[in-house]
């Protein structure tokens, strides 16, 4: 977890904001949104809204009252270490790895389908990190695990592999059950969880204007249990929203606001997330695409509305179209990186290793990714101006020199200053040459490899574990006796 420095880029003027805002609230009003949930359809409908032809209509003065009563800043717990705790709001900015992958690139032989192996792998350089600070959730999908109990091995894997707070699964209401009890054995019994959130869980929309069964239990769940819903839009513009971007961020605002009105009739003062994962249409293949310009223009945009209805934000990552992590992962992921953290974003999922649109997980890309993360927030969260960074003593001592290499200053800072590369090189071609000519990712696999040899996860208490283990073997029986 960071702090910025410096105050977040506006993207939009007020008043373009604004505009967003009020026909949003005229399409949830006027055109309303489909919620394919009989509970929340009643929830919605004792408090005002109206359904029409299939679709719930919300009333502008719900939305409105249900949106002062979300927290603009909260907590997420860490039970097994406190220190990993972790605000989510304000000038926080806090980092998660990749999520929902299906395949795993091998750069020797291709993509492959995921694997728990994978899983594991992938939590422990999470775990490794010093800029992630939330394990996640579905790194990658371990598609030799049956879907039914996936989750509680993704859920125990990431409780094992590192002491940060972790995610839990969106997938309908037993699933969330199972994340919540998880997180309830670490925490010691329910009310202590009540008290000290640690769960978020990912609720997606389906765009245009719909929001599934199952996320919608999922949703309701966990703010029952005031656990934090991140809930975010995932349109494709000129597919699944208009193609120009101010209306595909109406869309977006109004299927979030819908979101965000359940959770707070579920419960209110329910810790919320006010997200964004739009990607532009490529209209020659009709893929979605999450390295362009559009993309990194949705981030921002994200990151304002959410400070206009003072709501936490999440959006953006460290995101690429391309299919191996080669020049164009590279470019790509910088600039939606810098929109990501200069826009003020509050929660980043995708901070590691995502390849091809979200398609696919990367070993040498998520190391890649953390170096390209050590400078952007070199920049925005540990830059400091005051009378040492200014050196003017310095400069004034050193006036009569050529260079400062002598000075004590240089000496003192020199750790701290320049800031090592985990992969890039900085030598002479000759030089290079000589080492091997190794490229980029053949350096971040090397890295990789000593990453998991040296890493040993924290200690979970074998008592802790042992409970974890006898629930998640108890859902396993209960799911092959269904």
């Amino acid at each position: 977890m960071r702090r910025l420095k410096s105050k977040p880029i506006d993207y939009l003027l007020k008043e373009e904001v604004e505009m967003i805002h009020a026909n949003s609230l005229d399409i949830l009003e006027s055109t309303g949104i489909k919620i394919d949930c009989n509970e929340a359809q009643r929830l919605l409908i004792d408090n005002g809204a109206e359904q029409k032809d299939g679709r719930i209509l919300i009333p502008r003065e719900l939305v409105l009252e249900q949106l002062r009563q979300a927290p603009s800043q909260f907590k997420l717990h860490s039970f097994r270490n406190p220190e990993r705790d972790i605000v989510i709001g304000g000038d926080y900015v806090c980092f998660a790895p990749g999520y929902g992958a299906p395949r795993v690139l091998d750069m020797n032989h291709g993509p492959r389908p995921g694997r728990l192996e994978d899983y594991d792998k992938f939590t422990r350089l999470a775990g490794a990190s010093e800029n992630i600070c939330n394990m996640g959730y579905d790194i990658v999908d371990p598609q030799d695990v049956p879907i039914e109990i996936k989750h509680l091995e993704m859920m125990h894997l990431s409780i094992k592999n590192g002491d940060k707070p972790f995610m839990g699964s969106p997938y309908g209401k037993q699933q969330a059950k199972d994340s919540i009890k998880m997180a309830e054995i670490l925490a010691g019994d329910k009310e202590i969880l009540f008290k000290k959130p640690s769960l978020l869980c990912l609720i997606n929309t389906i765009s245009p204007l719909t929001i599934s069964r199952e996320m919608t239990e999922g949703l309701m769940t966990y703010a029952k249990a005031n656990q934090a819903v991140l809930i975010a839009s995932l349109p494709m513009t000129g597919a699944t929203s208009p193609i120009t971007l101010p209306g595909t961020m109406v869309q977006v605002n109004a299927e979030v606001l819908a979101g965000i009105t359940i959770a707070q009739l579920v419960r209110k003062g329910a810790p919320v997330i006010y997200g964004c994962a739009s990607a532009e249409t490529d209209m020659s293949t009709g893929t979605g695409s999450i390295g362009t310009a559009k993309a990194a223009a949705s981030v921002m945009i994200t990151a304002q509305l959410a400070r206009y209805y003072e709501l936490p934000s999440r959006a953006g990552g460290i995101l690429t179209d391309s299919n191996i992590p080669d020049a164009q992962a590279g470019y790509e992921s910088a600039m939606i990186a810098m929109a990501t953290v200069f826009s003020g974003i509050n929660f980043v999922l995708h901070t590691a290793g995502i390849l091809q649109s979200y398609n696919m997980m990367s070993y040498e890309k998520f190391i890649i990714d953390e170096d390209i993360l050590n400078s952007i927030t070199k920049i925005a969260c540990d830059f400091d101006v005051n009378e040492n960074s200014l050196a003017i003593d310095v400069i004034k001592e050193n006036a009569e020199e050529s260079h400062f290499l002598q000075s004590q200053h240089t000496l003192k800072h020199l750790k701290t200053e320049i800031l090592k590369s985990m992969v890039s090189e900085r030598i002479p071609y000759g030089n290079w040459v000589k080492k091997g000519s190794n490229p980029t990712h053949q350096r971040a696999r090397e890295v990789c490899s000593q990453i998991l040899k040296c890493y040993e996860p924290p200690k979970l208490d074998k008592g802790i574990n042992q409970e974890l283990m006898d629930y998640i073997n108890q859902r396993k029986k209960a799911h092959i006796s269904s």
